[in-house]
């Protein structure tokens, strides 16, 4: 009891930190038996049709937003906004202009809150210098060469910058969050030669951005959704151990370095679309767990619960999962993919 408490206090803790008024009676998870669950959607930009956007947005403003029902979509989290050096325009400018009418202070506004990507540049190992001599699984990654790279870590701080700027200057009223696209494989801070490096140059990126982002943010919310890789079990007792003290260190010293602002927001991938069968439910809620102890507390710590092309059955098991044990969802599947009538998934209720 005194576990769900506290997790009710830390939702409700969030939406008040982002402004958003939210009934506590329909704060906790759902109590579901067929995979329905309240969750967010990721949208990219441009989106296959501007029809087909308009048509997406509107059912889930018609059939998704009543906070009573199981199948409610709370967020939407824009990716791919800009393009590598953070410009705005063509196609994606176009859906864009239709996109923020839905946001809080758009025409039409249907999500509770609206998280925009920031720059996710390509990284070209091929075309940069291995000063380090990394091992070649590590340079060839953006995840770890990448982001060991410094000059590397600087393009994407300062493309995003452009793209807020961009972005703020011509959507001035709408209210708007900050998703860090720049994803991590978060087994990697604790089971490898390089830990305590990747911890640090995360560290830094995050630091960087956050500063770079702020004059466009005030008190907005930053989410992140990196990922763990492996299954729990696979990973030795030791190496959690110094996942976890490295992310806790991580964590606390973005925070002291940005002014207290820090990463509010973790939605961490549960790695069962992108690569089904490395991945279990119940690995799942254990590295849940271990962030859950972490000294560091996050506004909202929830799982981004991947869709890709696994299938409709499959998912409604993996949401009566996290339902059973209290692990609440975030942003998670791809509006386009989770719109698909092939999947069944329009209907009232199907998620």
């Amino acid at each position: 009891m005194l576990g769900r408490f506290k997790l009710l206090m830390a939702l409700i803790a969030a939406f008040t930190l982002l402004g958003a008024t939210l009934n506590p009676a329909t704060a906790m998870a759902a109590s579901s038996t067929d995979g329905a669950a309240k969750k967010s959607l990721f949208i990219t930009v441009p989106y296959p049709s501007t029809s087909a956007l308009i048509n997406d947005l509107n059912h889930i403003c018609n059939e998704h937003k009543d906070p009573g029902q199981e199948d409610y979509i709370f967020n939407a989290v824009v990716q791919n906004v800009a393009d590598a050096n953070g410009a705005i325009n063509g196609p994606r400018k176009t859906h864009l202009d239709i996109l923020v009418q839905y946001f809080p202070g758009g025409s039409t506004p249907c999500f509770d809150n609206a998280f925009i990507g920031t720059v996710y540049r390509d990284w070209d190992w091929r075309n940069r210098t291995n000063t380090g001599q990394r091992q070649s699984w590590c340079w060839q990654s953006r995840y770890c060469g990448g982001i060991l790279d410094e000059a590397f870590r600087w393009e994407n701080i300062n493309a995003s910058a452009v793209a807020a700027s961009n972005f703020k200057s011509m959507y001035p009223g709408i209210n708007v969050h900050w998703y860090v696209t720049y994803e991590a494989n978060l087994v990697w801070f604790g089971n490898t030669g390089y830990s305590t490096s990747i911890r640090q140059a995360y560290e830094a990126y995050l630091i960087g951005l956050i500063n770079v982002l702020q004059p466009y943010y005030g008190t907005s919310a930053v989410v992140w959704s990196p990922a763990f890789w492996s299954k729990y079990y696979s990973v030795p007792y030791s190496s959690r151990v110094n996942i976890k003290n490295q992310l806790n260190t991580m964590f606390w010293n973005v925070k002291a370095y940005t002014n207290g602002r820090g990463v509010d927001w973790l939605h961490f991938q549960d790695f069962m679309g992108q690569a089904p069968g490395s991945m279990t439910t119940a690995d799942v809620r254990r590295w849940y767990n271990l962030l859950n102890s972490m000294s560091y507390n996050f506004a909202s710590l929830r799982v981004n619960m991947e869709q890709f092309g696994t299938h409709r059955s499959e998912h409604m098991a993996r949401e009566n999962d996290y339902d059973r044990w209290g692990i609440p969802l975030g942003a998670s599947f791809s509006m386009k993919t989770w719109s698909n009538t092939t999947l069944g998934v329009l209907s009232h209720k199907d998620f």
